[in-house]
């Protein structure tokens, strides 16, 4: 995954365009597709249009790239397909943390293992999995993301202090799309959202994202 970027678990179809070789390259790997291999196709416009069958090996230079933590990443694909498939939010959450905790320095499953915990109302390990998350480096929006949440959690658990710590944080972030983020930490400082609320979120695995 890597500081907040995810090769999505249900992508099924990956395809590079290359102009100056006048050649697409299609993924013909399992899902997550691109990760790849890869295989060549030349632009051809001499038969005629209509459905081509065509045998190619994949590139010798396109091969399947790996996750840096297989395993975990491995969980990772579990969890969204629990999710996606079988709307089984126990089974995705058992899996989430067992991802975290084969990759410890992973923000991104940290982060949802703590979402999918408010989401169930664990309140103290839903605070765990998100100050976790958000003491790993990361792009400065997954960081005030992160702790935009981490304070709705430390809120929800009773621990006003920490969740203000981390609310001023948030404020402290400079980067492009974080302000609708900042404004809600600063209204929350007044008026922190509610159990019920945080027990009614949305969220996409996929999309490392939630919302009320």
């Amino acid at each position: 995954a890597g500081g907040g970027i995810v090769s999505q678990a249900c992508t099924v179809q990956s395809v590079v365009f290359s102009g100056e070789e006048q050649r697409l390259h299609l993924s013909v790997g399992k899902a997550p597709t691109g990760c790849g291999p890869y295989a060549p196709i030349e632009w051809d416009w001499t038969p005629a249009v209509g459905h081509q069958t065509r045998q190619y090996a994949p590139d010798n230079g396109h091969q399947r790239k790996q996750p840096p933590n297989a395993e975990a990443y491995t969980l990772w694909s579990q969890a969204s397909r629990h999710d996606m498939e079988d709307h089984d939010a126990d089974a995705t959450l058992r899996r989430l943390e067992a991802a975290s905790e084969a990759a410890p320095d992973e923000s991104t499953y940290r982060f949802m293992a703590g979402i999918l915990c408010l989401h169930q109302g664990r309140w103290s390990d839903a605070q765990r999995h998100l100050e976790c998350a958000a003491a790993i480096p990361q792009s400065t929006f997954r960081a005030v993301q992160t702790r935009v949440w981490a304070a709705r959690a430390a809120d929800a658990n009773g621990n006003t202090e920490r969740a203000t710590q981390w609310r001023v944080e948030a404020l402290e972030g400079n980067a492009p799309h974080c302000r609708p983020l900042q404004a809600l930490a600063k209204a929350e400082q007044e008026a922190p959202v509610s159990r019920r609320r945080l027990r009614g979120l949305t969220y996409n695995i996929d999309l490392v994202d939630a919302s009320l």
